[in-house]
């Protein structure tokens, strides 16, 4: 591990630690879209459901 002080091999560490740290908030990010399309859809078939339910005649 000593011998990693040198500059490439510095730059490789940050270049890793880059990548690492923008692909884990592009993952956090996509759950995000993910989770709230989610809960729109759940949101737009309850209300469906509902209105079917109780606005239309049996």
């Amino acid at each position: 591990m000593m011998s990693c002080f040198t500059a490439p091999c510095m730059d490789q560490v940050v270049e890793v630690s880059l990548v690492l740290v923008v692909s884990s908030f592009s993952v956090i990010a996509f759950v995000k879209v993910i989770l709230s399309i989610f809960s729109v859809w759940v949101s737009i078939i309850f209300i469906m459901t509902f209105s079917v339910k109780y606005f239309l005649p049996h």
